[in-house]
């Protein structure tokens, strides 16, 4: 969207200058000022609680906005023209004195914020708690406790909600003829519409403002963080013996209970501290609260890592009796193969028993006693062969042998050892009972592998 704004003077110079009331913009959103010749002269996001008052150094200011997809409430601005040569920092307003507060109660006080003269304030609440204690406190309520010294129109507006356009609850209008005498009213809403509150008005050095918060449930407090008011009603510990009324009977600023606790803050009613007075008695809220926070998440993370561990031991035991089962099976199955090898290997396959030849002392043996056998015989022949057949003799069935010399030699024992038993042919010697028959050669013993 686009807005253009625009003064038409013929006299005197003419500015324009521009206030948000209302500034509930989305952080993606983005909002540009541009001055009457073109010039950018600001420029923001959502993330501001509120724009700067912006002054244009002419006639017109045009504001441009875009949503950029982002959704929220929005924003609100009023302008008004400055004619002549008025200095735009006795004119601007302070808008440094507002924001949003969003804890369980306590006060702003504005006292003490003009040493002398005069000074123009607009200062914006947003009162909620945040959404974190909505399952605690069910109420929220406000009170003006002072309201007094100040200067021309000063006003104070107190609207149900967040906005500008919420229901009107209270407005308090002071002037140096007239003051406000205070009435102390309290006005109660549900935690989750809150409260907006703007003062615009100049202060004196006498000007005082305070206004009560505090966020409240019925009966059921929490042990520990919370105070039963005599009223039934749970208010934060904190807010106790601060100096303001915070259970809406003052039982929790019994002057006898806190002048003996050590917690005594009654001296925030006397500081001029305008920004959030109990942020340090809310801050240790949130230091315990996130303390407690983290000790708990530590807890269930070493909770949880413990389960993960178990978990993973009970997995790699599981794994390593499986591997061991296996393993047992494998070799129980390797036991019952070897035992039917061992019973095959048992069975005998031998080789047949071959003699082994004669060695060179047995072939002398055996030589020495068939020289004394072929002498005898040689004598027999020898005389058979003298008297009867003239040198040839015949096998006694009548066939003709192989004529013989019958001279008897001397066996000559070979030097060397007789060649291998597989080596050479062997002739054999005629039996004794088939003399002068001719038998045949024995053949080469054949080679046995085993």
């Amino acid at each position: 969207m686009e807005h253009v704004v625009t003064c038409e003077s013929t006299n005197e110079t003419c500015r324009i200058t521009l206030v948000f009331t209302d500034f509930l913009v989305a952080a993606a959103s983005i909002i540009d000022v541009f001055d009457w010749n073109g010039e950018r002269i600001y420029v923001t996001t959502g993330d501001l609680f509120r724009p700067a008052v912006i002054t244009s150094s002419g006639s017109a200011l045009m504001i441009r906005f875009y949503a950029n997809g982002a959704t929220n409430l929005g924003f609100k601005a009023y302008y008004s023209f400055l004619l002549g040569q008025a200095s735009d920092v006795q004119r601007a307003p302070d808008i440094d004195c507002g924001g949003h507060v969003n804890n369980l109660g306590g006060a702003i006080t504005m006292m003490d914020m003009v040493q002398e003269g005069m000074k123009s304030f607009d200062c914006i609440w947003l009162i909620k708690p945040p959404e974190t204690y909505l399952h605690m406190k069910t109420h929220l309520y406000v009170k003006v406790v002072k309201f007094a010294g100040f200067a021309g129109s000063t006003e104070l507006t107190i609207r149900q909600g967040l906005t500008s356009n919420g229901p009107l609850v209270e407005n308090l209008k002071l002037s140096l003829t007239h003051f406000y005498l205070s009435k102390e009213r309290e006005h109660i809403v549900p935690i989750s519409q809150g409260f907006y509150i703007r003062l615009k008005g100049l202060f004196l050095p006498d000007s005082r403002l305070a206004l009560v918060y505090a966020a409240f449930n019925y009966k059921d407090c929490l042990a520990g963080s919370d105070l039963l008011c005599h009223n039934k009603r749970c208010i934060s510990s904190l807010l106790k013996c601060d100096g303001f009324d915070h259970c809406g009977d003052n039982s929790d600023e019994y002057t006898i209970t806190c002048s003996k606790d050590p917690r005594d803050r009654r001296q925030w009613s006397k500081t001029p501290h305008f920004y959030f007075p109990k942020v340090e008695g809310l801050s240790e809220l949130t230091t315990t609260t996130l303390a407690f926070l983290l000790t708990s998440f530590g807890l269930i993370g070493f909770i949880f890592a413990m389960i993960v561990l178990l978990y993973k031991i009970n997995i790699n035991t599981r794994q390593e009796r499986q591997i061991q089962d296996h393993i047992e099976t494998i070799n129980a199955i390797i036991e019952e193969g070897v035992g039917d090898v061992e019973e095959e290997i048992i069975i005998p396959d031998d080789p047949p028993d071959y003699e082994a030849p004669p060695d060179y002392s047995d072939v002398v043996k055996m030589s020495s006693k068939t020289k004394g056998k072929r002498c005898s015989r040689c004598n027999t022949l020898r005389h058979s062969c003298n008297g009867t057949t003239g040198g040839k003799y015949v096998e006694t069935n009548g066939v003709q042998g192989t004529s013989r010399s019958c001279q008897t030699t001397p066996t000559r024992i070979p030097d060397s050892p007789p060649p291998a038993y597989n080596e050479g042919s062997v002739k054999s010697s005629p039996s004794d009972n088939q003399e002068g028959k001719s038998l045949p050669r024995s053949s080469k013993n054949q080679d046995t592998t085993f």
